[in-house]
């Protein structure tokens, strides 16, 4: 950390020259996270603080720098990184420098930096390394490649080396689309080697999809798909079919220990609807069918299961908007019902509070293991208020009970504060 650190204060005196004539951005986030289970209650109390920095236009048009850094510290005795256990820790998620020409015919970043892998690979990555990407007319093309970074809270890569990139066209009639590859090596080993294409369509005025597909070169099979398409029958109705196809062991690295495990291969498919009942509300219901994993977890077996679903959303004030869901998929062992009720209220520019009821319900018991319920009950409740312009403060709280707890608590307290600064003098604040 102590060299990461170092990185970053010898990338600001690089660019302080610069700093007087350039737009500069800040935005602090605290938060103070409270939460107790049953059984085996102990009550935890981490702070967690955000620090993000960016400069634009530092030393000349299209000259930036972006910092994001973090830190927690454990309040209770029982407060941790989950990850080395010590009450103290941090880490910087982002230190890079950018370019971007001023008539966007190219823009570069070298630096720790997250890349897309293009929809085909469906991956992103957390690396130290550079990242490129030039457009002309209607063609593009971007490269990126780097020392991978290890995720703090849950890994399941074990490369050290990630690089790949991507080419397509953003229009050729009411085509656009493209090819990326992908490409992760452990100790000079390929780890995980994946090719993909995207393709949006909408040729015709009421009728778009879009779609991608990854396949694994490594096994050689497909690792992932996805289409979604939708027909606009005038103002009120739309009708469309969606599917996806994933295979979970193709999308992680060979040397990865998890890669021994069949993680399930799962399809689905069906149809779905929305109608506009008014300017106010709509109603939406899809029906699938979900063909379910192998007992090894290789390949699809077995009678699949039917899934539906119904969703009501709207405004019942100008303020208020709501949202009632539900979803039911029966299976040959199992099945659920699932509700949920959301709902978003802003009666005023500085205030908005958000809620959400969500409940499963189990045929039986998912788990085959003593004092496990048949269901799972969430409630989630969290308010904003802007005290000052670009100072936000906000408070919250999660209460549930899942498979194995009886009481699943938690409190919720942040504090946001964002400012703009331009050529030396200190702008408006914005959240």
């Amino acid at each position: 950390m102590n060299a990461q650190l170092l990185r970053f204060l010898g990338l600001v005196l690089l660019l302080l020259p610069g700093l007087a004539r350039a737009e500069v951005e800040v935005q602090t986030r605290t938060l103070l996270l409270g939460r107790g289970h049953s059984p085996g209650v102990h009550a935890e109390w981490p702070l967690y603080q955000w620090v993000e920095v960016s400069g634009h236009d530092l030393a000349l048009p299209g000259l930036s720098a972006h910092a994001s850094l973090w830190g927690m510290g454990g309040l209770a005795e029982h407060d941790g990184d989950p990850l080395t256990g010590e009450r103290l820790a941090g880490d910087v998620n982002l230190l890079y420098a950018g370019y971007r020409d001023p008539r966007a015919r190219y823009a570069l970043r070298l630096g720790r930096q997250l890349v897309l892998g293009g929809a085909g690979t469906g991956f992103f990555g957390h690396i130290d390394g550079l990242w490129a990407r030039t457009a002309l007319g209607g063609l593009e093309a971007e490269a990126y490649g780097g020392r991978i970074v290890t995720a703090r809270f849950s890994n399941l890569s074990q490369a050290d080396w990630l690089a790949g990139g991507r080419v397509g066209w953003r229009r050729w009639g009411g085509l656009a689309g493209g090819l990326s590859y992908l490409q992760a090596r452990n100790d000079s080993r390929i780890a995980r080697q994946l090719v993909g294409a995207d393709l949006s369509l909408a040729v015709w005025k009421n009728l778009d999809a879009v779609g991608h597909a990854s396949f694994d070169l490594m096994q050689m099979g497909l690792a992932e798909a996805s289409l979604t398409a939708r027909y606009q029958l005038g103002r009120s109705l739309a009708l469309g079919l969606r599917g996806h196809q994933a295979s979970p062991s193709r999308l992680i690295d060979q040397s990865s220990i998890f890669s021994v495990f069949g993680l399930g291969d799962y399809v689905e498919g069906g149809l779905f609807c929305d109608y506009r009942l008014s300017d106010q509300w709509v109603l939406g219901a899809e029906y699938s069918s979900v063909f379910f994993p192998a007992e090894d977890g290789q390949g699809i077996e077995g009678s699949p299961g039917h899934r539906a679903r119904l969703h009501l959303s709207g405004y019942l004030l100008r303020s208020l908007w709501v949202q009632v869901a539900a979803d039911r998929l029966p299976t040959e062992d199992n099945g659920y019902t699932g509700v949920r009720l959301a709902a978003r209220w802003r009666p005023e520019a500085k205030l908005s509070a958000s809620l959400e009821l969500l409940g499963y319900f189990y045929d039986e018991p998912p788990f085959e293991r003593d004092a496990t319920r048949d269901s799972s009950l969430s409630a989630h409740l969290f308010a904003d208020y802007a005290l000052l312009e670009g100072l936000l403060v906000g408070v919250g709280g999660q209460v549930g009970q899942g498979a194995f707890t009886t009481l699943d608590a938690r409190l919720l307290f942040r504090l946001t504060w964002a400012a703009h600064f331009g050529h030396g003098e200190t702008g408006k604040g914005g959240h």
